[in-house]
């Protein structure tokens, strides 16, 4: 239907390559990353693990120095000299973080703690999925009007006022106390996601539109992978420093049996994850007015 019918928008004619360069920097900073975070959550901070990060900064110096020689880089560096690209951008990370950290975890609380069947938790974690269903229109519909700034820090906001609801939830939580904020999680994610995009693609001229979606997608991704290990490390350490000996983990349908330890760990993991969101907010609110540039990026 696109091909068919989408008008053909390319503003100018050039020819395009691929960045390998680029592509393997990133690739290992990524994985190196997350394969420290995951051995520190096996069997804590150790000479792998260090290794592992120093891997990851010797690779994010060695993406920089390719990025900025290439004339066809992968990430386009110029473009964070926009102050609204760049603050959108880290609040994207920061914002898909919490959903990815959220997401992993939730499973194995409403599994390990109320004991709910995986079809409950379906029908439990659905109503974040219908929250956005009908509020993200109005959310895109607020963009054009109000602009970015106000809406993404209200939806960050709400963000990590939902971490905090999650890391309430008790053993003798009822069914409405983990619905609500999924919810908040919902309409925060409604006010953030489309006008943060709006106001980036705003931000430069129509020509980098493309460059700016493929920074958004890259941040989300790098964060999605980035959640589910900083959740798995938070579970964990938390668990050991609750009293839980070594890296071995009960099944989970044993978790009721003591859950004390694993409520806490639970709780203390969400109360991290909402430190981290709220550094969205800071960003979000320091982005500056939405401006529509026709020459050029705009500066900081």
């Amino acid at each position: 239907m696109a091909w068919k019918v989408l008008p053909e928008s390319v503003t100018e004619k050039r020819d395009y390559s691929i960045d390998p360069a680029g592509m393997i920097t990133l690739l290992m900073t990524v994985v190196s990353l997350i394969v420290g975070l995951q051995q520190i959550a096996k069997s804590g901070f150790g000479l792998f693990s260090l290794a592992a990060f120093v891997a990851s900064a010797m690779s994010l110096v060695l993406l920089l120095y390719f990025e900025r020689k290439d004339p066809a880089p992968l990430l386009d560096l110029s473009l964070f000299k926009v102050r609204l690209l760049t603050a959108g951008v880290l609040s994207h990370f920061f914002v898909a973080l919490s959903h990815a950290s959220t997401f992993f975890l939730l499973p194995f609380y409403l599994q390990g703690i109320p004991q709910f069947t995986p079809t409950q938790v379906g029908l439990t974690i659905i109503f974040f999925s219908l929250v956005i269903v009908f509020l993200a229109p109005i959310g895109g519909w607020l963009a054009d009007r109000l602009g970015s700034r106000m809406l993404c820090t209200v939806g960050s906001v709400l963000t990590v006022a939902s971490m905090l609801g999650f890391s309430r939830l008790g053993a003798d939580s009822g069914q409405v106390a983990m619905m609500i904020p999924l919810m908040l999680l919902g309409l925060g994610w409604s006010l953030f996601q489309s006008p943060n995009l709006s106001g980036m693609f705003n931000a430069v001229e129509p020509r980098y539109v493309g460059a700016v979606s493929g920074l958004s997608l890259t941040s989300a991704n790098i964060a999605n992978a980035m959640g589910v290990a900083a959740g798995s490390v938070l579970f964990l350490r938390w668990l050991n420093f609750y009293g839980l000996a070594g890296a071995a983990v009960p099944p989970y349908t044993q978790w009721s049996q003591t859950p004390d330890i694993f409520i806490k760990a639970f709780q203390s993991s969400w109360l991290v994850v909402a430190g981290l969101t709220s550094i969205a907010i800071i960003t979000s609110a320091m982005r500056g007015a939405d401006e529509r540039k026709k020459v050029g990026v705009m500066e900081c």
